[in-house]
């Protein structure tokens, strides 16, 4: 009777254990999930439903977290675009691609950004979603415009320079010719 006691007592003390390393670990996920600077969504496969969000996916779309719980994904990306943004999700969730760039993305005032979404199709209690990443690209994007820019007018100036160059070498090459 006694080592049936310290046996069930034993067993006690591993179960409480076992979910307090659960909780733990369920509540430091949780604080990476909510902390991340970029936006993270968790999206239903079947039904394209908005199922879990971080603070970050709410502030960059401007919804408070219960509206964001009613929307799927073709609420939060401009319906012109939809097709091939649906394109880049099925890809997405078959595995075919892990980024999709430069997606357009909808706020809810209805205002557009670019974000580059890396997105992994995952199973939970044996549904599948898939888990997005969005980062604004709006930075990125100026930066490459300014990049441009800035090849662009060295190739003018380059052509310019050539052009300005080329009539006045022409004559310096011809009187060399003529004293030669």
């Amino acid at each position: 009777k006694a080592e049936l006691e310290r046996y069930q007592h034993n067993l006690e003390d591993t179960i409480r254990k076992n979910i307090e390393e659960i909780k733990d670990s369920e509540a430091k996920l949780k604080n990476i999930f909510e902390n991340s600077r970029d936006g993270l969504l968790l999206a239903d496969l079947e039904t394209k439903k908005l199922v879990m969000f971080n603070k970050a996916i709410c502030e960059m779309l401007g919804y408070a977290a219960e509206e964001l719980g009613k929307l799927t994904v073709d609420d939060i990306h401009p319906k012109k675009d939809l097709p091939g943004v649906m394109e880049i999700f099925e890809k997405q969730a078959n595995g075919q691609l892990k980024t999709g760039e430069n997606m357009p993305v909808q706020r809810k005032d209805g205002s557009v950004f670019y974000a580059d979404i890396v997105a992994s199709p995952i199973i939970l209690s044996g549904k599948k979603y898939l888990m997005g990443s969005f980062r604004d690209a709006t930075e990125r994007r100026k930066a490459e415009a300014v990049l441009l820019e800035s090849v662009k007018t060295k190739t003018d100036f380059t052509d310019m320079v050539s052009h300005e160059l080329r009539t006045p070498l022409a004559a310096i090459k011809e009187g060399v010719n003529v004293v030669l």
